[in-house]
Formats: C-alpha cells, sequence, structure tokens
C-alpha cells in the first residue's frame, strides 16, 4: 500500500501547488479586448451595437451555432434582452443591454448560468476613416477559494475569446459596410403615436426632367433645381387655392400647411398639400378634397433650414432607418411648422409611419 501512498501524496502535493498558484498569482478577473476599423460612420455602427436582434447576424457564437432559437424582449437600448437555448454548441443564455450612450458605448450582461455572467462592452469613437469600435469582456472569478478553477478557465480560454472577439468585429465590419455611407447622427428622432388631422387638400403630379446620359454634375444639379422649383411652385399654388376655398366657407385654418406623400420615385412625386381647418367643409371644387393625416405609429425627424436642403434629410432618413432595421409602413408625411422667412430658421417636421 505504501506505493498507493505515495501516489496520493504526489496528487495532493499536485492539487495543492496548482491551487497555490491559481489562487496567489492567477487574477481573479480577466479582459478580453480587441479593436477594428469600420468604413461607416458611428452612428450606423452603434446602431448595430444597440440592438440585439441584429447581435445574432454578426455575433462569432451565432455563426458557430446556427440552430440556436434567440427570443427577444423589448426595443432596442437600455432593458432590451435576448434569450437563447440550443441543443449544444453554444449552450443556452440570455443577454441584456444595461448602458447605453448615444453613438458611443454600449454594454451588456451576459448570464450564462454556472458558467458565470460576463460583462461586454462595446464602445466607439469616430475616426478620420469611419469609426473605431473596441470589444472588450470581462469575465470576474472572485476572491473566494472555491473559484480557483474558474481562473484556469479563463486561462485556457483566452486566446480562444480573442479569436471570437476578432471574427465577431470581421463580421460586424462587413455587415455594416453594407449600408449607406451617409452620417445620420445629427438627427433627433422621436417615436409618438400620430393622431388623425382632418385637412383640405389639393393633389399634384409633379415630374422631373429626363436626364441625358452622362450627363455633367452641372447638367445634374440643374435638373434638382428645376424639379425643386416645380414642387416648390406646386405647393405655394395648391395653399393659395385651399386657403380661398377655406375662406369662402367660412372656415378657419387651424395649423401650418400639411403636405402628405402618395407615392415617389426619382421621375415623380404625387404629393397631397393643404391646411387643417376647423368649421364649415368648403365647397365642392375639383381641386381640392377633404382627407386626413396618416396616423399611428410614426418617427419624427425635424428640418431646420431651407426647403431646397431638404433631400439630404430625406437621405439621412432612409440610412438611419435602414441601419436601425425599421421598416416604413408608408409614404412620409410633413407638417411645415415654418416654411417661410429666414433660411436657416425655416423648419419642417417629418413623420415616417412605421411597423
Amino acid at each position: 500500500m505504501r506505493w498507493f501512498a505515495a501516489i496520493l501524496a504526489v496528487l495532493l502535493l499536485v492539487v495543492g501547488a496548482l491551487f497555490g498558484v491559481g489562487y496567489f498569482f492567477l487574477p481573479s478577473a480577466m479582459t478580453v479586448e480587441r479593436q477594428a476599423l469600420i468604413a461607416r460612420p458611428r452612428a450606423t455602427v452603434y446602431a448595430l451595437l444597440d440592438n440585439l436582434r441584429t447581435f445574432s447576424e454578426w455575433s462569432p457564437w451565432s455563426a458557430s451555432d446556427p440552430e440556436a432559437v434567440y427570443t427577444f424582449e423589448g426595443e432596442s437600448g437600455v432593458g432590451q434582452s435576448a434569450e437563447w437555448v440550443t441543443k449544444g454548441g453554444i449552450g443556452p443564455g440570455s443577454q441584456t443591454i444595461v448602458r447605453s450612450v448615444e453613438n458611443q458605448r454600449v454594454e451588456t450582461v451576459l448570464d450564462l448560468g454556472q458558467r458565470g455572467a460576463p460583462k461586454m462592452v462595446w464602445a466607439v469613437e469616430k475616426n478620420p476613416a469611419g469609426a473605431r469600435v473596441t470589444w472588450a469582456m470581462t469575465s470576474d472569478c472572485s476572491r473566494n477559494p472555491i473559484y480557483v478553477p474558474c481562473r484556469y478557465m479563463n486561462l485556457m480560454t483566452r486566446q480562444m475569446l480573442e479569436a471570437d472577439f476578432e471574427s465577431g468585429l470581421e463580421r460586424l465590419k462587413a455587415l455594416a459596410e453594407q449600408l449607406p455611407p451617409v452620417d445620420f447622427e445629427p438627427l433627433e428622432p422621436e417615436f409618438l403615436q400620430a393622431e388623425p388631422m382632418a385637412y383640405a387638400f389639393v393633389e399634384n403630379d409633379v415630374t422631373r426632367d429626363a436626364t441625358p446620359e452622362g450627363a455633367s454634375p452641372e447638367k445634374l444639379a440643374e435638373l434638382d433645381a428645376t424639379y425643386s422649383t416645380r414642387v416648390r411652385t406646386a405647393i405655394d399654388e395648391s395653399l393659395l387655392v385651399v386657403q380661398q376655398r377655406l375662406t369662402d366657407a367660412g372656415a378657419a385654418v387651424s395649423g401650418p400647411p400639411v403636405m402628405v406623400t402618395v407615392s415617389s420615385d426619382s421621375d415623380r412625386l404625387v404629393f397631397r398639400v393643404g391646411y387643417p381647418f376647423t368649421g364649415a367643409t368648403p365647397a365642392a371644387d375639383p381641386r381640392v378634397a377633404i382627407g386626413q393625416t396618416p396616423s399611428g405609429r410614426a418617427l419624427r425627424f425635424v428640418h431646420t433650414g431651407p426647403a431646397q436642403a431638404m433631400r439630404n434629410t430625406y437621405v439621412m432618413i432612409g440610412a438611419y432607418l435602414a441601419a436601425h432595421r425599421i421598416q416604413a409602413a408608408g409614404g412620409p408625411w410633413e407638417i411645415h411648422v415654418q416654411p417661410n422667412g429666414d433660411l436657416a430658421a425655416q423648419k419642417r417636421e417629418i413623420y415616417i409611419p412605421i411597423k
């Protein structure tokens, strides 16, 4: 039995040595960090990070376990959570956004059951080439001696996690760079429930002149200016007609001008423009109709500046919707809060109905 006692003594000595090394020399916390440069504005990257529904589109762990089933709760931002179940692979767990700083930082906590609850942080910084993203994860094994094996686990998984982070950031970069290269950070969107509003309007159909093949930038600018002038003229003439009919009926204008898009493409814009009103309905006129503005869930954006710059605002709105994975439920409508006066002070509210 001496040989057995000797083996047992050696094993106890090895275990004790490993315990001592782990407890006194291995850190209780592990931080893994990797960076990537993405050729898109930081607002685009932040939009993808601040929504756990898109996390599964670029996560390295989703790629390694395609059979995992995800369920989500809440909208993007703080409080949103994702839970997944799987028969193997990454194992079951959940993730919750616990902190979010607009266009700068997203923090989440993972709940992996007995495997721990590591914290993950994505920091997004502006860069001349686009945005620099830093992905960091911290896992704390606690100072309790019973968790010494956790420290060895951290030591063994560090390189694997570093490879996962690099793979995930490459996938995030590829996903982000499929989106429009438009910086929509200046926008200040507001989610709301729009109420219908009765208004009298004239419907217009404005077309753009055909673009010659190989047209120069100067020619394109000229075509844009001509098209904008036609739209502006149609708006002004329609508002005069509506205002006159309301006056004739003894009705009163109850708010700023309203413009509702019926259909739109690169060559043609069909829209209704008029005034909300109270009082008697205007007498029959083939040019003037009565209707209601759209209602329901919507996003509101505010454009400040001349009408000629509205196109840029709509381009930013399109990029915002694409990055945030928001689907429009119809054409936009506008309220021309302050359509005249000093160009810099002109203000128009843009409403996008959303699903």
